[in-house]
């Protein structure tokens, strides 16, 4: 089942007592192919699951960024907003980002149904598509969004938002308060762990560090690659840097890696999610990069750092952001962005603390992530917004 943090939230909300049905793409942005469900020439496929009721739309194939995936994703607003027009009416809509079109299309539903509408943010475009170069401030396109934006930002009863400073961004670029938010970040399951227990605690591989994400500029790998050199250079067979994961750029990083002569750096690919966390259990030290954006001032929401946090293992933290995870869980240390010698020396730093003082930092992370970030507590935090929310409407 695709959107993790969706469906994990949204059975658990179900289980509350909410009936929910969550409209999606079939179109897998990962996998960039069709998700196998039903008919495959259906436009439209219903699928019952642990109480939710999901709605997969048919959309437009795209392998990158550009007109197809424009295409897919007004394909997906128009049948999504088709589909909803024959439904009985909800109480609540929420309409969810990355793409604006989708929120739009929640948003319009929620006035032709008199429902509460909800605008939830999980990625701030158009300004990071803008930090990233794949759009130009002013351009027509980043106009559309920036409008659409802000329709959503007026007119939502309340705004959820995987980034803290969500707020201060409406300030910023639409001089909107947001009088109603609710931070719900990204998630993780910790019911393994808790049933494992701490006698199945695994011993790490002394000198492994694990990255696990995406491989796109966006994630800062070519930091890491620095950092490889470093250690290369100063302590030559001492560490391994794992790289788990795949993405657009992934050949470049193999080639660069070839080219700076770095046998410290092994790609291991996509590993299944069941199995990631026994993968990052392996690692001492756990590496968490992204490239240096402007936007992630606001704020950011990794899944990668939770599975880290997840795995008890200190972290090596090198985003510049408006909150840092790792220093409030003291679970690690924190560089620059895009300091390959700063990972470099934190990691040798953490490499030579005491076991006991290693270990420590990442029991921080696990009871940070069990106290903040387990699905159960976001979910009853989104449940008391959105029955707050009713509860001020029918007073």
């Amino acid at each position: 089942m695709p959107a993790t943090r969706t469906f994990e939230l949204s059975k658990l909300l179900a289980s509350a007592g909410w009936e929910v049905t969550v409209v999606a793409c079939r179109f897998n942005h990962y996998t960039f192919e069709y998700d196998t469900l039903g008919d495959a020439d259906e436009s439209v496929t219903e699928v019952q699951r642990d109480g939710v009721r999901w709605v997969f739309i048919k959309s437009s194939r795209y392998s990158k960024n550009g007109l197809s995936r424009f295409r897919n994703m007004l394909g997906y607003a128009w049948v999504a907003s088709r589909w909803a027009r024959g439904q009985s009416g909800p109480d609540i809509v929420v309409g969810t980002t990355v793409h604006p079109f989708a929120a739009e299309a929640a948003r319009r539903l929620a006035r032709r149904f008199n429902a509460q509408y909800y605008y939830e943010i999980t990625d701030l475009w158009p300004e990071s598509l803008v930090d990233l170069g794949h759009i130009e401030r002013g351009s027509i396109l980043y106009r559309l969004m920036r409008r659409l934006e802000r329709y959503s930002l007026e007119d939502a009863v309340g705004v959820i938002g995987i980034m803290p400073n969500v707020p201060q961004y409406a300030r910023d670029f639409h001089s909107l308060q947001v009088s109603r938010f609710c931070y719900v970040p990204n998630g993780v399951h910790l019911m393994d762990v808790d049933e494992a227990g701490p006698s199945s605690r695994r011993s790490p591989i002394r000198g492994q560090l694990a990255y696990a994400g995406g491989f796109a500029p966006a994630h800062g790998l070519s930091a890491i690659l620095d950092a490889a050199d470093h250690l290369n250079q100063v302590c030559a067979g001492e560490f391994e840097i794992v790289l788990y994961g795949d993405g657009p750029d992934r050949k470049n990083l193999e080639a660069e890696v070839l080219k700076r002569h770095l046998p410290n750096v092994r790609f291991a690919g996509l590993v299944p999610k069941a199995d990631l966390r026994t993968r990052l259990a392996d690692a001492e030290i756990c590496l968490c990069t992204g490239q240096a954006l402007p936007i992630h001032r606001y704020g950011i929401s990794f899944n990668k750092l939770f599975d880290y946090f997840a795995a008890e293992r200190p972290i090596v933290y090198a985003v510049d952001s408006g909150n840092d995870p790792v220093a409030s869980a003291d679970a690690g240390l924190s560089v620059p962005a895009g300091d390959g010698a700063a990972i470099a020396s934190a990691t040798r730093e953490i490499h030579e603390m005491a076991a006991v003082d290693r270990q420590r930092l990442g029991t921080n992370g696990l009871n940070f992530v069990r106290s903040q970030h387990a699905f159960p507590v976001l979910a009853e935090r989104l449940d008391k917004f959105l029955r707050d929310g009713l509860g001020s409407t029918h007073s």
